[in-house]
């Protein structure tokens, strides 16, 4: 993307997947960082029973990191992004280069109507907010 001049794009990383552990999720931030997005973020992985991934884990098989595991990808994640690549950490998931903060999140942040285009997508239109 940087190669082809496409200056405005995110990444997204989830974190405390089964079967992570600290190293792993070390080599993700710094791999993730050296690519130099304009944004990104970084979600906490949460199993929603209803989905095809809630349906489908199993906990025996696949076990999560533990809360401390989690909390400390956290950490590690603001440590990495901010100190290492530069990164301002502006939301509770959202890192940004300077000027680079994500407009759409602004807006979800303060209610100001957006249309959301494309699978999963959500809107926030008339005061109502919806999903594809």
């Amino acid at each position: 993307l940087n190669e082809a001049h496409i200056d405005s794009y995110s990444i997204d990383l989830i974190s405390s997947l089964p079967g992570m552990d600290l190293e792993l999720w070390s080599n993700t931030l710094h791999m993730a960082g050296s690519l130099g997005p304009p944004h990104l973020s970084v979600y906490d992985l949460q199993i929603e029973e209803k989905t095809a991934f809630g349906r489908w884990y199993s906990p025996g098989v696949f076990p999560l990191p533990s809360e401390e595991s989690s909390a400390q990808m956290y950490r590690m994640a603001v440590e990495i992004l901010t100190q290492c690549y530069g990164y301002e950490h502006y939301e509770v998931s959202n890192y940004a280069k300077p000027g680079k903060r994500s407009r759409h999140n602004q807006k979800y942040w303060k209610n100001v109507p957006f249309w959301g285009i494309g699978m999963g997508a959500a809107s926030f239109i008339d005061g109502v907010r919806f999903t594809r």
